[in-house]
Parts: C-alpha cells; structure tokens; sequence
C-alpha cells in the first residue's frame, strides 16, 4: 500500500501549496488595498489643506468624496478576495473529494483481500 501513501502525501502536499498560495495572494492584495487606502488620505489632505477652515461645506464634500473612494477600494477588496476563496475552495474541495475516491480504492483492495 506504499503507492496509497504517496497518494495521500501528494495530496497533503498539494493542499499545502493552495493554502500557502492564498495566504500569500491576501498578504499582496491587502498591501495593495491599505496603500491604495493610504493614497486616498494623502490626495485628501492635500485638498483639505487648499480650502481654507472657515468653508466648511466645501471641507465637508471632500471628506464625503473621500469616504466614497475608501467605500469603493473597500467593495473591490471584498470582491476580488471573494472570487479568490471561492477559486481556493473548489481546489480543496476537488482534493477532499480525490482523498474520499482513494479511501474507496483502498477500501475496495481490502475487500478482495479479504
């Protein structure tokens, strides 16, 4: 039964890389998403300096202009990780479903031995 066990091995292997892959990809994509953040509040700050105190409601537009773009860097944070898990997901869940198929060989070996 050696060739079950590098069969269950490769699959423990391949599986690791997915999660090490993903784990990766979110530390990248979350680089992106906080100096795209970051971007955001310098651009802000800048504006916000160039309108004097006293104009409030032009102050009051940009912090709302600023919360629009935070909003949406944060929508395609969401959506972009969200279509990763789901790619990530289906990997794992196509290994599970090899590891359920080689118990059954297994299992069906044992029977003829038996």
């Amino acid at each position: 039964m050696p060739e079950v066990q590098a069969a269950e091995d490769q699959l423990d292997k391949e599986h690791d890389e997915i999660v090490e892959s993903h784990r990766n990809y979110l530390e990248k994509i979350q680089k992106a998403f906080d100096a795209r953040c970051d971007e955001i509040g310098v651009a802000t700050e800048k504006k916000l300096t160039e309108i004097p105190e006293s104009d409030q409601e032009k102050r009051k537009e940009i912090l709302t202009e600023e919360q629009q773009q935070l909003d949406q860097a944060l929508a395609e944070l969401k959506q972009v990780v969200n279509r990763r898990d789901a790619d990530v997901r289906k990997k794992l869940e196509d290994i599970e479903k090899k590891r359920d198929e080689s118990a059954m060989d297994l299992e069906a070996e044992l029977a003829k031995i038996v």
